[in-house]
């Protein structure tokens, strides 16, 4: 069988599709799995085949070019050209379309027939069985992304009962790990401290939680409980990690150092995650450690939460949730500084103490602490 995955975005949104690769290795352990994925011009995004190659995941990486200058539209638009080419002559049985919330019907439609067109006859589209509520206050819980892609497959008899228990665990190899020991020997960590990684950056100023709350949140946890912070994310989070561990006098900076499987084999040693809801949050999901996360409120709950059980969720509602925006300059980031280092410590401290493969979740709003796996929804409200 000859399968052909198409998913845009960046680093968070290719880590969520981990499970659904997964679930389709196991269902059809003798396909090839193409991914299909867009290439910016002139952008510095983390591509997705940075994170798959090297796994048993995908076979074959097939990307686009898109542009925003007029000789980049051009070079885009021959690329589309060339990859119509490719899909007519690779012959694909079946493609799956893991869209994203905000595709338009219109462009849906439009991927359509330009796949029917290369011969692509069978196709899974996954934008019209979306049905999150954005337009009530406050935004219901969503289902969460991976959750919502396996649900449509199996729904459209593409999977089976696969059980989704470890899917979101990004396979790594023996080479990862051999980097992640050379690199953990350079940090220079003392004895009998607990390393956490702490991801303190995001490409959008709405999602970025104060570094001076983060400061903190860290100074009890080195203090009381050996924490060592070890900082991931891409070369433009490294000023703001030297800025806390010149302050803190201690921790290590591993920002832009480090290939994306190599982060996830440092973090899987680490005792759990700190930090924003960004790409590095989802990698230490498929790296396998609990997260104690910090959300704004500009989109839904519960879509881009850490998936499975085991973490510590602050979110707070703010009659401006689900702004979608990506600065926040009139409220000035009201959602996040809702959020009080006090419920961040409690919650690392908790996780410290309780540390176990079966961690409630907690979710901190302003009308209480929601406790419990995120399977199960939002109805206990202590």
């Amino acid at each position: 069988m000859n399968i052909l995955v198409f998913r845009t975005g960046q680093l968070g949104d290719s880590l969520v599709t981990i499970p659904v690769l997964k679930a389709l290795k196991l269902e059809y352990p003798d396909a090839r799995i193409s991914w299909l994925y867009d290439f910016h011009l002139g952008k510095k995004y983390v591509v997705s085949r940075a994170l798959l190659d090297g796994s048993y995941l995908v076979d074959d990486f097939i990307p686009y070019t898109v542009g925003g200058t007029s000789f980049q539209k051009g070079l885009a638009a021959f690329s589309i050209a060339l990859l119509w080419i490719k899909l007519r002559l690779r012959k694909f049985d079946l493609v799956i379309h893991l869209e994203p919330e905000m595709k338009t019907d219109s462009r849906s439609r439009r991927d359509y027939l330009f796949f029917r067109l290369a011969g692509c006859r069978k196709q899974i589209q996954c934008l019209s069985y979306r049905n999150g509520d954005r337009d009530s206050r406050p935004l219901p819980h969503m289902e969460h992304e991976s959750t919502f892609f396996l649900r449509v497959l199996r729904e459209q008899g593409v999977l089976s009962s696969v059980p989704e228990s470890g899917l979101h665990l990004l396979p790594l190899t023996a080479e990862d790990d051999a980097v992640a020991k050379r690199q953990w020997s350079l940090c220079s960590i003392p004895d009998g401290h607990t390393c956490v990684a702490l991801g303190v950056g995001s490409k959008m100023q709405s999602k970025r939680w104060p570094l001076e709350r983060f400061e903190s949140v860290l100074e009890p946890l080195i203090e009381e409980h050996g924490v060592w912070p070890v900082f991931f994310g891409g070369e433009e989070d490294r000023v703001a990690a030297d800025q806390l561990i010149r302050h803190l006098e201690s921790g290590s900076n591993l920002c832009g150092k480090l290939t994306l499987r190599e982060s996830a084999s440092m973090m899987s040693t680490c005792r759990f995650y700190l930090g924003n809801d960004t790409g590095t949050m989802h990698l230490a999901v498929a790296a396998g450690i609990p997260c104690v996360a910090v959300f704004s409120a500009r989109d839904v709950p519960g879509k881009w939460f850490p998936y499975g059980t085991g973490h510590w969720i602050h979110r707070v509602p703010v009659k401006c949730e689900g702004c979608m925006l990506y600065e926040c300059v009139e409220e000035r980031l009201k959602c996040l500084q809702a959020i009080t280092p006090e419920a961040v410590i409690e919650s690392c401290t908790g996780l410290l103490e309780r540390m176990s493969d079966d961690v409630p979740t907690m979710v901190v709003t302003t009308s209480g602490v929601r406790t419990g796996s995120q399977d199960e929804g939002d109805d206990a409200l202590i």
